[in-house]
C-alpha cells in the first residue's frame, strides 16, 4: 500500500521505537530519490542512501515486526 496516511502511520509506529528516526522520516528522507509514500520501512527509501545506513534501519524494521 502507498499513500500519505499509510506512510504516517508507519512513522508513528517508528517513533514509538525511535524518535530521531521518525524525525529523518518526517524531513530528510523525503529528499531522498527513491523516496516512497509506502506503508512498509522497506519499500520507504533505499537505507544505505541515507546517513545512518542499513544496519540502523533494519534494526527498526526487525523491531516493527516484532511488534506485530
Amino acid at each position: 500500500m502507498h499513500g500519505k496516511s499509510y506512510y504516517k502511520t508507519l512513522t508513528a509506529k517508528v517513533a514509538k521505537i525511535n524518535e530521531g528516526a521518525a524525525r529523518y522520516m518526517r524531513k530528510g528522507a523525503k529528499e531522498l530519490k527513491s523516496f516512497s509514500y509506502d506503508d512498509k520501512l522497506d519499500g520507504c527509501f533505499v537505507w544505505d542512501d541515507t546517513p545512518q545506513g542499513h544496519d540502523f534501519w533494519e534494526d527498526i524494521y526487525d523491531k516493527l515486526k516484532e511488534d506485530m
